[in-house]
């Protein structure tokens, strides 16, 4: 039903072949404001109109086929993004004590940052990825409990990150 819709909204493709004669409204209205030598008059012949329309409809279709199919890419890369972002939620709330912990930490946030990277760059655009990745006007802030200073500069990073990662999944869900 959705897929009937689309194509009768792009009435625009297949209208002409039912509504006007399209070289009819070149020879009644346009022709006449040409210069004399220009006159030329043109004519499709009738039996060629369940051609033109049937071209007209199948553009329309193809035309709405693509748009569901996009929409529906775009829906899950964004349902995508959220769980990445869930997981960037649980990545700067897990506590930190030791070395160990540490490394580990910092391996599983280098692994959603390409991960995330990732995700946007296949299902939008390069220009969203430079948005995800862009850490120009960051606040540095103190996170209490860090267990070293870079500890603390990752998750300022992380915490910018989030909020551009919010704002591209805001951008595309309305």
């Amino acid at each position: 039903m959705l897929f009937l819709w689309g194509v009768l909204r792009r009435f625009y493709l297949w209208a002409p072949a039912i509504l006007l004669h399209p070289f009819d409204l070149y020879n009644r209205y346009i022709r006449l404001l040409l210069p004399e030598g220009r006159r030329a008059e043109w004519s499709l012949p009738a039996t060629l109109f369940p051609y033109v329309l049937a071209v007209g409809l199948l553009w329309a279709a193809v035309l709405t086929y693509h748009e569901q199919r996009g929409r529906s890419t775009e829906k899950h890369v964004l349902n995508t993004l959220g769980r990445l972002l869930d997981a960037a939620d649980a990545i700067g709330k897990r506590k930190v004590t030791t070395q160990e912990e540490y490394e580990q930490w910092v391996k599983d946030l280098n692994e959603w940052f390409k991960g995330t990277q990732s995700a946007i760059r296949r299902g939008l655009s390069e220009a969203e990825v430079s948005v995800f990745r862009d850490t120009s006007g960051m606040v540095r802030v103190f996170f209490g409990g860090t267990f070293n200073g870079d500890h603390n500069s990752y998750l300022n990073s992380l915490d910018k990150y989030k909020t551009n990662l919010r704002s591209i999944i805001e951008r595309h869900s309305s």
